[in-house]
């Protein structure tokens, strides 16, 4: 997972774990839950990417 783009790693997790619906001050307030949601992601990647995370499920 080192080398895959931030995109399509947000892009596959989204849909497969219906997180499309989350809005930006759900996912700031809930993203420690959205972290134990998401099993394939490790925290560190999780952590070091949210801000891009963000800006994907506000648009």
């Amino acid at each position: 997972m080192e080398n895959i783009p931030i995109s399509q790693i947000f892009r596959f997790q989204i849909s497969d774990c219906r997180f499309s619906d989350f809005k930006s001050q759900i996912a700031d307030s809930q993203i420690s839950n959205f972290r134990l949601q998401i099993s394939d992601f490790r925290s560190q990647i999780l952590r070091f990417q949210i801000s891009d995370f963000r800006f994907l499920i506000s648009d």
